[in-house]
């Protein structure tokens, strides 16, 4: 199975941890990439996850969120297949970077999409491009199996209590600096930074 990751999911381990559902969500997302290698799934990234990673002005979540990141596996490389299908999603009503991520996940072919963020869930559903197959109940029981049998049951408590400190909802943050950006946007910028560090 290929697991397509956004920054939303790759962010909430550094978010603020004391709210219950970023806590369960992280609990998820570390149980997903733990168990990618024995359940022989591929966790799949792309040029857009990188560029909004970089593009995150928090430059201690930036650094954390990037070193995660190296988890993935496969990484989609930006391509003009990928920028028609986002203008066409993002004319759906689809955040510019959430259009850019649904059209990076099926030309990578991956099975899900994996995202933190409900916005881009329900407008997913609503236009059916985005599976809604593992419920939050689903994720958090396989999440916590997955602890169990990974670091045993004092691991599991021991790691369920660790809180590192992290800080914001990466997921709410976004919108700040992303606001008012489009596809449009998102491609002169990437085509700009790319001539930069050629």
């Amino acid at each position: 199975m290929r697991i397509y990751l956004d920054v939303c999911c790759l962010s909430r381990p550094f978010d603020d941890l004391s709210q219950d559902r970023v806590r369960l969500e992280t609990d998820a997302i570390y149980s997903i990439v733990s168990q990618a290698k024995e359940r022989d799934w591929m966790l799949v990234g792309s040029d857009v996850v990188a560029y909004e990673i970089e593009d995150n002005p928090n430059r201690k979540k930036r650094a954390k969120v990037r070193r995660f990141a190296s988890a993935l596996q496969f990484r989609v490389s930006f391509s003009n297949v990928i920028v028609h299908r986002a203008l066409e999603l993002e004319r759906l009503g689809f955040r510019y970077i959430d259009a850019l991520h649904t059209a990076s996940a099926e030309v990578g072919e991956a099975d899900v999409l994996l995202t933190t963020d409900d916005q881009f869930v329900r407008k997913g559903i609503r236009h059916d491009t985005v599976s809604a197959s593992l419920s939050q109940s689903t994720i958090r029981k396989k999440g916590l199996d997955a602890l169990l049998k990974e670091l045993g049951p004092v691991g599991m408590a021991k790691f369920l209590q660790d809180d590192e400190g992290g800080e914001g909802d990466y997921t709410q943050d976004r919108l700040q600096w992303q606001k008012g950006k489009t596809v449009k946007d998102f491609v002169r910028e990437f085509k700009r930074k790319k001539r930069k560090s050629s």
